[in-house]
């Protein structure tokens, strides 16, 4: 039992860890959405709209965001029930090490579909798994009491399918009517033989990512840690969008509004240092003795 005790905590730290940050980014960028909007990084999107209050908040967080609506009404949606809302920008230059984090509100009459939300997408070349250089994104997949994330990799027009966690835990509740804080890093393949990764964090607390211990990919695919190759059609992102395709569940009439306030990003052209500072394993009672 007292060996069952150790191995526990080291199973339950080996998914804990702090959010990784990017040490020395060549470029910095941060937007609480108060000013003008930079044309030269937000490009432009779909039911969005950049410096508007976000419904349902109230003080300084929110009182100026970026709002994604969702509307079954939506005249460019065609299929029942769903509907789209993404914001979209542009990298300064072709990036192999990203970290972006922003405050997502989840607004008191979401609820989940059964089918995906787009989380966020960020690529190089051409979008689409199946013609993409190199994209990285992430959908929310509906399960009991909300969403629970995937990750959607594609490298070289190779797509590695829907990776998800086992434990279905949600990263978007029901109802939520509340703010968390949304971190992501991602390092692609420094070479041929090297491999990159993805982590995304909720509120400090590491998600899921390549290397999470829950996550399940598909039969198909490599291996999550070795899904990120080097692309040898162009290794790089270039582009992206938050949110995206699709909140359903909204009933006719019923508008859901996801907002984004306290955007900030660091970028490096070629992968340099990052923090990886892992929560140390708790020390087990001085007097507990192995068997």
């Amino acid at each position: 039992m007292k060996q069952l005790f150790i191995a526990s905590l080291l199973v339950l730290a080996s998914g804990v860890q702090a959010e990784t940050k990017i040490s020395d980014p060549d470029w910095t960028f941060k937007d609480d959405f108060e000013g003008a909007r930079n044309a030269n990084f937000w490009t432009g999107g779909h039911m969005s709209s950049y410096g508007q209050s976000c419904p349902g908040t109230t003080g300084t967080k929110g009182a100026k965001t970026v709002t994604f609506t969702y509307d079954i009404s939506d005249p460019k949606v065609t299929e029942p029930d769903d509907s789209w809302a993404e914001f979209r920008f542009k990298l300064p230059f072709k990036t192999t090490q990203l970290e972006m984090s922003y405050d997502l509100y989840v607004p008191a009459n979401y609820t989940h579909a059964i089918n995906n939300h787009k989380f966020f997408e960020i690529w190089g070349g051409t979008y689409g798994g199946f013609r993409t250089n190199v994209q990285i994104g992430s959908e929310s997949w509906g399960t009991s009491g909300g969403a629970t994330p995937s990750l959607n990799l594609a490298v070289d027009k190779f797509n590695m399918g829907h990776s998800m966690l086992a434990t279905k835990k949600p990263i978007l509740k029901d109802k939520a009517g509340t703010w968390q804080r949304i971190q992501v890093y991602i390092e692609l393949a420094t070479g041929p033989g090297d491999y990159g990764k993805v982590e995304i964090y909720k509120n400090g607390e590491f998600f899921t990512g390549t290397h999470h211990p829950d996550i399940v990919g598909r039969e198909y695919a490599p291996p999550l840690p070795q899904q990120i190759k080097y692309s040898t059609m162009g290794n790089a992102l270039e582009q992206g969008y938050l949110l995206g395709w699709m909140n359903g569940g909204p009933l006719p009439g019923v508008t859901t509004v996801f907002c984004i306030d306290n955007f900030e990003m660091n970028l490096r052209e070629a992968v340099g240092s990052a923090n990886r500072n892992v929560v140390a394993v708790p020390s087990p009672p001085a007097d507990l003795k192995l068997d």
